[in-house]
This record gives C-alpha cells, structure tokens and sequence, in this order.
C-alpha cells in the first residue's frame, strides 16, 4: 500500500516536472513541504486540547494515606 502511493506521487512528480525550471521544483516542493507542515501542526494543537480520555483515578484509589 506505502509501495503504491509513493509510485503514485514519483509517478505525478516525473510527468509534471520533465521540462520545468529547477527553481520551480524547488518552490513548488518548498510550497508541499509547508502545507503539510500546516496540517501536521495544526492536527497536534487540534489533539492536545482535548482530554481524549478522562480518568477519574480518584474514584478507585480505597489507600487512606494517614
């Protein structure tokens, strides 16, 4: 399955870029690199606000500690 989207995205790679400007690739890569980047963050800030799973640890603890 990893196998065949990375020979999807050299596939699309190889048959866009073939006579463009390296300077482009190099944007146009920069440019994935930072939207991907954007999603990551943006996914991690979304996850460590939410308290996923709520434990009421309190509720089981029966040790008095005097």
């Amino acid at each position: 399955m990893v196998g065949e989207v990375g020979e999807f995205f050299t596939g699309f790679y190889d048959s866009f870029f073939t006579n463009t400007n390296l300077a482009f690739n190099v944007l146009f890569l920069a440019l994935v690199l930072v939207v991907a980047s954007l999603f990551i963050w943006q996914f991690y800030r979304s996850t460590s606000r939410r308290n996923l799973i709520e434990l009421d640890l309190k509720r089981y603890n029966n040790v008095s500690s005097s």
